[in-house]
């Protein structure tokens, strides 16, 4: 049985394409062709799509001589050496007396050749001009001296001697010899318009995979080239496409193929497919790993997708929903481009800043509209958590006036505020294991309420009072509910003893930021913190970028901190894997980063976005991993770490994520004061809470 792996990627550089078509022109002497458009269309599309040509592609359709004349010289222009272009025209062709060539423009006039159209040599010129050491030109362009029939012209125009020039690497392809006509297709129903056959047996073999000929999961512009020569030659058209190669050096890819590379399929180990009849869950979910794995074995892929299809359709739910997330086609990486780092977390000066900031709100909106009475400032909100039977969804941050919880009935959608007395702003919300009570970490300290009467049990409460910069940034329960760890602006992380509502000594000290994350590993024995910015005697802000485990019997530090020699980044949250085994950490820079707790090193890379990173969380069966990225959330397969979606909606940066404990749902909590619940298998918004 065959089967397939993906085409290898396509080399790391620079690839442009302009292609250039006419099809309806003012001089009554020139037919108007449905070629073009077409064939512009087709080939654009295939050139320009980051899975089969990753070419940067620009079109000019229908324009006049000077228009085309112009785009062509800012394409060319300021092109580097290892560039690679492609330039591709589809029009009339037209000689004058000389037998000059000259390619015909939406104003080009038959009698007037040398100013209305585009000469062949001038395009030479430029080409010549370029510094680009890697072209590629592409001519499916009638010559329309005795037009007749479907040809699109006549005459022998010498393509191949006119585009020699003296450049290096340079290979043309022409749809004819300069003796022969160039057809368009045969006349279809008026709702359907054929591609010139030239250019259409160029896209047939890229779109197919079938221009590969050597199986390679590439496509050259050789292989193009010979596909399109043999579809022609086999369908009996007169017409025999040309290609001239002038000092090209080895071969230049045009795509990779669509339908990979073709491998010897095998099955799949009977151990495997045991684990998958299983009984229990637990077992089923460690098939749905080890196929997710699998999906990059040539030999096994094919096997290895179906058994997930099988899974994603018949399992429960948990095991279901494993099975989606390595179906997902993984997201194309682009290359980012720059923009400005923003801060996340950035911790509040002695308690003030939030009046600060709405008081200079306020002040500019009078000063900038004296007669008008400022608006109500938008709740921003800074955390979002499910509650353990997935019944509940809390969130919180900082608005104008009193501040409150909203409490969200998660399948009504019903919202309960709860009142938290004056305007503290809240930084984190944590349920307990059980669900009987949450914490919500404030610049004011901790408070704890009972989530079934909505009442405050405790609080506030935990708050480091000897540092100018103070609050709870960060809370999270033990796994046995007996302690809540919290983390200070000042640096510092405290355990407390919930039945006895007081601090366990000592301090966890070693962080100079804001704790901007915690984290209990699932036996409770380890609690990892990170480390988010400094805030500094000059009233600027640093990274901390460490993260550190502690020893919870002990309150001492586990080893050295973890650091990010990657980038100088804050730390802006933690998560562990549901064994306990990995720790997942989110940085303000693009990447974050997985790490092994066992040899303490990172172990995988979470790409980026074009964004700075935020929050962090793992799936609750572990399978997946979300993390903001800027105004958007990252979600990858944690097996592989390939992205498999892009969660984009929110219109300021996202500050906190949580996964239902189905992991049917991921929510996400934004500064543009709005909750959004996805489907973290499918991509689709299920719901938008707005504060």
């Amino acid at each position: 049985m065959k089967g397939s792996r993906p085409s290898p990627a396509l080399p790391a550089e620079r690839r442009l394409a302009l292609v250039v078509a006419t099809a309806s022109y003012r001089d009554a002497g020139l037919r108007q062709l449905r070629a073009p458009a077409r064939d512009a269309a087709e080939l654009g599309e295939l050139l320009g799509d980051p899975a089969v040509g990753g070419f940067e592609v620009t079109t000019v359709l229908d324009r006049s001589a000077q228009r085309i004349r112009l785009a062509v010289e800012e394409f060319l222009a300021d092109r580097r050496p290892d560039d690679l272009v492609v330039v591709y025209l589809s029009c009339h062709g037209l000689i004058d007396a000389r037998r000059r060539l000259y390619f015909a423009a939406q104003d080009t006039m038959k009698n007037r050749l040398a100013s209305t159209g585009v000469e062949a040599e001038w395009l030479l010129s430029q080409l010549e001009d370029c510094r680009a050491r890697r072209q590629v030109v592409i001519l499916d362009c009638c010559f329309s001296g005795a037009f007749g029939g479907r040809a699109k012209g006549s005459d022998d125009l010498g393509l191949d001697s006119r585009f020699h020039g003296q450049g290096r690497g340079r290979v043309v392809l022409t749809a004819s010899r300069g003796t022969e006509y160039s057809f368009e297709g045969e006349p279809l129903a008026d709702a359907v318009q054929p591609g010139s056959v030239f250019t259409s047996a160029l896209v047939a073999g890229i779109r197919s995979g079938e221009a590969d000929r050597d199986h390679d999961g590439y496509i050259s512009v050789d292989d193009a080239y010979e596909y399109a020569f043999d579809r022609l030659r086999d369908a009996a058209v007169a017409q025999t496409p040309q290609r001239s190669v002038y000092q090209a050096e080895g071969k230049i890819l045009l795509a990779r193929s669509p339908a990979g590379v073709p491998v010897e399929a095998v099955a799949l180990p009977e151990s495997l497919r045991s684990a998958l009849d299983s009984p229990h869950p637990a077992v089923r979910l460690g098939g749905v790993t080890a196929l997710g794995e699998l999906l990059d074995d040539p030999a096994l892929a094919a096997q290895a997708r179906k058994a997930l299809e099988d899974v994603a359709a018949n399992d429960v739910p948990q095991v279901a929903l494993a099975a989606k997330a390595h179906l997902v086609s993984p997201v194309p990486e682009v290359p980012a481009p720059p923009k400005p780092s923003r801060r996340r977390n950035v911790p509040l000066l002695a308690g003030i800043a939030v009046a600060v900031a709405i008081a200079l709100t306020v002040t500019l909106v009078l000063v900038l509209r004296p007669n008008t009475t400022p608006a109500v400032v938008a709740p921003e909100l800074h955390t979002v958590a499910f509650s353990p039977d997935g019944k509940l969804l809390a969130t919180g941050g900082i608005e104008s006036g009193a501040t409150s919880i909203r409490l969200w009935d998660a399948t009504s959608w019903q919202l309960t505020k709860i009142p938290l007395g004056g305007d503290p702003t809240v930084y984190d919300i944590a349920f307990s294991p059980d669900g009987g009570t949450f914490a919500v970490g404030c610049d004011d300290g901790v408070r704890i309420f009972d989530t079934g009467s909505r009442k405050l049990v405790a609080g506030p409460f935990g708050v480091s009072t000897n540092s100018r910069v103070h609050g709870s940034a960060s809370v999270a329960f033990s796994p046995d509910k007996k302690t809540i760890a919290i983390g200070d602006f000042d640096g510092s992380v405290q355990l407390w003893d919930l039945a006895t509502r007081t601090a366990l000594t000592p301090s966890m000290i070693g962080h100079t930021g804001s704790i901007d994350g915690l984290a209990f590993s699932p036996d409770g024995k380890v609690l990892a913190s990170a480390g988010g910015y400094t805030f500094n005697e000059d009233n600027s802000y640093s990274p901390d970028g460490t993260v550190r485990l502690w020893d919870t019997g002990t309150r001492q530090q586990i080893g050295d901190p973890l650091i990010n020699e990657r980038a100088s980044a804050a730390a802006l949250g933690v998560a562990f894997a549901p064994q306990g085994e990995k720790l997942a950490v989110g940085y303000s820079a693009r990447d974050n980063l997985v790490w092994d707790i066992g040899t303490r090193k990172p172990i995988a890379t979470l790409p980026g976005g074009n964004g700075d990173g935020t929050d962090i969380t793992y799936s609750h069966a572990g399978y997946l991993i979300a993390a903001g990225d800027s105004y958007n959330v990252r979600v990858w397969n944690a097996d592989t770490t390939k992205v498999i979606r892009d969660l984009k909606g929110h219109t300021n940066d996202v500050t906190s994520l949580a996964f239902s404990p189905d992991d049917g749902r991921l929510a996400s909590a934004s500064r543009d004061g709005t909750v959004r619940v996805w489907d973290p298998a499918t991509g689709q918004l299920l719901k938008q809470l707005n504060a």
